[in-house]
């Protein structure tokens, strides 16, 4: 398989079973269930020579005490597992392996988009969720972090004692949102002060996903 992209047909899966950055159980059973349900399989019969990392002892990373920290819930633990997993996926980037990882806790971003990013610093993302999860710890009325990861990335989150690992790799103009739905008030002033573009169910029901992710592509990389 050719793709200017990768340099090879290797696929590094990386498994978080993790749930740090919210309050609910279940989610850490995301990547489990989709190996499960033959994802790897699935990618071998594609073509690609599949690796998996399951990351199963995550939970080790959870430190005796974790108070909150700047309106921020679990923030050492948070921190722990997404730096940890951040230095693999950039390894394995580095390497010129495609890299997907599987999670379910949002926060898990802070790791895919630092490890990526770190290899490829001119990439673009596009966040496709009903949410924008760019609160900044001043402004998330929960405190969960899986709320604030882009804040995070783009640096408009302040400074943070458990989080000055994340470098601000992430540029405004290189973020675009698919499927909005359900954004906070403060999120939308952040959104709209930096001019993130951002297509909403609305978009997607009038256009079609497809076009939708063109539309989307030519914003982030118009050169692509």
């Amino acid at each position: 398989m050719e793709n200017k992209f990768i340099k090879t047909n290797q696929v590094s899966v990386i498994g978080v079973p993790f749930n740090g950055g919210q309050p609910r159980e279940g989610v850490e059973e995301g990547p489990i269930r989709l190996v499960e349900f033959g994802l790897l399989n699935q990618l071998e019969e594609m073509g690609y020579a599949v690796e998996y990392e399951a990351n199963e002892d995550v939970q080790q990373l959870r430190p005796s005490e974790d108070p909150d920290v700047l309106n921020l819930k679990q923030p050492k633990y948070v921190s722990n597992v997404t730096r940890s997993v951040s230095q693999q996926i950039e390894q394995q980037a580095k390497q010129g392996k495609f890299v997907m990882t599987l999670g379910g806790d949002h926060s898990v971003a802070l790791a895919t988009v630092s490890g990526i990013f770190s290899a490829y610093p001119n990439a673009c993302l596009i966040w496709v969720d009903a949410h924008a999860d760019i609160n900044t710890p001043a402004s998330t009325d929960s405190g969960n972090i899986h709320g604030c990861p882009l804040s995070f990335l783009t640096g408009i989150a302040g400074d943070h004692p458990d989080f000055r690992w994340v470098k601000p790799l992430l540029k405004m103009n290189r973020l675009t949102y698919i499927g909005l739905r359900d954004v906070d008030a403060e999120e939308k002033k952040i959104i709209r002060e930096h001019n993130i573009k951002a297509f909403s169910m609305h978009h997607v029901d009038k256009y079609g996903i497809g076009k939708v992710v063109e539309m989307a592509l030519d914003h982030v990389n118009p050169n692509r």
